[in-house]
């Protein structure tokens, strides 16, 4: 039955009312249906790029409407439909116990049905039945259908089907990772304020240094000179997150904020040489020879290869560059440190 679900849903994709069908999918598939609307949103964007994020408006808006079918679901109908439905994905076993502790991370669990793999309409179904707080659990829906569907689109729009077996296979994956980062760094910061800045801090830097690696790896964009230099203060970071776990000494903040500082700093000097403010490298700039690589450094495969130009943007999502990003989140981090530097001595 399902795999026939699969093939109908695949089918609206190239139906002249797709956008009505995707609408339909999505605001089912936060209550009873099993297909997420993502399966058929892919395909549509993928057929027509420049509305990618009018897609993705029309599945966060129908998914979140149909989160409030599904919450009334809980609500007056637990009996004769909520019940069957949680049965179907087997999620009823553990239910009576469950129910007692939801309300008291209701929101959370909103927020991570909403990203991960985990069926969505079992919370919507749930959060009925407990009755959380309806205004906490819109706004929940709105930030994790949000993020899930605008990811993608934005994912789609700028790689096009090359990035569609990723999505397809590997970004529910990559969402639980990171919710359980962020859930267990939000924990150590809850108990120990000043490791858990530390720990944030860290967990940033190697989310950066790890999403340079997925750029790289995955999708292809290859990195210049400068994008290898921005990578070491994200290692640093995460060497002294390390250390400032076990040592919680302000001295050491100090010197994650100045490292993170140095970041900022290089991914600024980078950002002019792409954006041509002023001049970079000869070495690894337009305006130097033709070379070709000669060293291989760590985690560069590309030896022998023309070299990849520093005043040349490889990859931009909203008008900013990797450089940019880069700028924003050291800054992000620096500040963190500040925290636990101030909070330590």
């Amino acid at each position: 039955m399902i795999r026939g679900l699969y093939d109908w849903t695949i089918g609206l994709a190239g139906h002249r009312h797709a956008l009505w069908a995707l609408a339909l999918v999505s605001f089912l598939e936060s209550s009873v249906f099993p297909i997420p609307p993502d399966i058929l949103m892919i395909p549509m964007i993928i057929a027509a790029p420049s509305r990618a994020f009018l897609i993705a408006t029309v599945c966060l808006v129908s998914s979140v409407l149909g989160g409030l079918l599904g919450y009334y679901i809980g609500f007056g109908l637990f009996e004769t439909v909520g019940r069957p439905v949680l049965e179907f994905y087997g999620k009823d076993a553990y239910f009576e116990d469950f129910a007692t502790r939801y309300n008291e991370w209701g929101a959370w669990a909103v927020l991570v049905a909403g990203v991960t793999p985990f069926p969505y309409k079992v919370i919507t179904i749930m959060s009925g039945v407990t009755q959380l707080n309806l205004g906490v659990f819109m706004v929940a829906s709105v930030i994790a259908r949000g993020l899930r569907f605008f990811i993608v689109a934005a994912l789609l729009w700028k790689f096009g089907a090359p990035i569609r077996d990723f999505i397809e296979r590997r970004l529910g994956l990559m969402f639980t990772l990171f919710v359980v980062l962020l859930a267990v760094g939000g924990v150590v910061a809850a108990v120990l304020v000043v490791r858990g800045l530390i720990c944030l801090a860290a967990l940033g830097s190697a989310g950066l240094f790890f999403g340079a690696l997925f750029f790289q790896f995955v999708l292809g964009v290859q990195p210049c000179a400068m994008c290898y230099w921005q990578r070491w203060p994200h290692r640093i970071g995460i060497a002294l997150g390390l250390v400032g776990l076990a040592i919680p000494k302000a001295l050491l903040a100090w010197a994650g904020a100045l490292n993170m500082a140095v970041s900022a700093g290089l991914a600024m000097y980078h950002t002019g040489v792409e954006r041509h403010w002023w001049l970079g490298p000869s070495s690894c700039t337009s305006r130097g020879v033709d070379l070709l690589s000669s060293e291989c450094g760590l985690l560069d495969p590309d030896c022998g290869t023309a070299i990849v130009l520093c005043d040349e943007i490889a990859w931009q999502m909203f008008g900013l560059s990797m450089a940019n990003y880069n700028v924003i989140f050291s800054l992000v981090f620096m500040g963190l440190w500040i925290m636990a530097a101030r909070r330590a001595a």
